[in-house]
């Protein structure tokens, strides 16, 4: 962590010499001046149970499995219940058709992420159907624009997305939204 943060002029300075309840900094647990930051697995409920935490990240949610105490999800949910104003971010690689991230983000307004094509402009999700190689060959890859068929190359890719955006295709939200205190 402390190089991602020596390397960011937002970030440089911003890691406290304050430890956690040992009095101690460790890759788990680190204390910055306004909050701190605590790792824990989901695979143990006391994790889950022991800490609060205003804003909460759940990373790969679909591969948490729901134990004696019951969902990880809900069980972390429930440790932002006394902050007004919490945020829950749920991501996970979907692995199943109706697993906890597909859920949420049928729940959710569906944002994707979308970039312009470098000849006609026209703005898509860039989505695996769109990408093209010649046989044997992968370093060939590219993006076939669905607007204007034009061939565009890993060298316009960084372009593209700086000049991306996000859209929402939901009717009805409820995701993502502000929970209530």
């Amino acid at each position: 962590m402390e190089p991602t943060f020596e390397a960011s002029p937002a970030l440089r300075g911003l890691l406290s010499g304050e430890g956690d309840d040992a009095g101690r900094n460790t890759l788990l647990s680190r204390r910055f001046p306004a909050g701190s930051l605590k790792v824990v697995a989901a695979k143990a409920p006391r994790n889950l149970r022991r800490h609060t935490a205003k804003v909460l990240l759940l990373d790969e949610i679909d591969g948490m499995e729901v134990g004696a105490e019951g969902d990880p999800i809900t069980l972390a949910e429930r440790r932002t219940m006394s902050f007004a104003g919490r945020k829950i971010i749920a991501g996970s690689t979907p692995v199943f058709d109706h697993g906890p991230v597909s859920r949420l983000y049928a729940q959710s307004d569906r944002r994707v992420f979308k970039v312009p094509c470098p000849d006609c402009g026209g703005f898509t999700e860039m989505m695996w159907q769109h990408i093209e190689w010649e046989a044997n060959r992968p370093e060939t890859a590219a993006f076939r624009c669905p607007h204007c068929r034009v061939l565009v190359d890993e060298r316009n890719k960084v372009g593209m997305v700086a000049k991306g955006g996000v859209e929402g295709h939901g009717a009805a939200c409820a995701w993502p939204r502000r929970l209530p205190p």
